[in-house]
């Protein structure tokens, strides 16, 4: 998406789309990825 912005608007309405919203929600993603991955070696960890 980083590379993505430079695109001109779309339709009829010349909206474009909003890139800085789908980086704000990877980013997000990865966090929770994170997150889980955390979570699952602890448990994995508790469970030998």
């Amino acid at each position: 998406a980083n590379f993505a912005r430079w695109e001109p608007p779309h339709g009829k309405f010349g909206i474009g789309h909003p890139w800085k919203q789908y980086l704000k929600v990877g980013a997000m993603t990865r966090k929770c990825a994170y997150c889980v991955e955390a979570l699952d070696a602890c448990i994995r960890s508790h469970s030998k």
